[in-house]
């Protein structure tokens, strides 16, 4: 779904980089929200695994992750959608 300057669309592995910033810099406020995303990505590696987890349930039809692109933007990535 793409709007004048956002996009919204399903989590895909090049986002891993901006993911991994955006739960990382906003750490401390989802800790409340969104325990289960912030225990599961607390390294580098652990974020890839659990992006890799969120497509692969995607493709699966069982859970879907989209995330908000803003196509100005320089990391692009500004929220997700559980």
């Amino acid at each position: 779904m793409k709007f004048d300057n956002y996009s919204i669309r399903l989590l895909e592995i090049q986002d891993l980089d901006c993911y991994f910033k955006l739960v990382e810099n906003n750490r401390q406020r989802l800790e409340y929200f969104f325990t289960g995303t912030v225990s599961k990505t607390k390294t580098y590696e652990e974020t890839r695994d659990f992006v890799e987890n969120m497509i692969q349930r995607a493709k699966d039809k069982v859970y879907l992750t989209y995330i908000i692109y803003k196509s100005s933007a320089k990391s692009g990535l500004i929220s997700t959608i559980f």
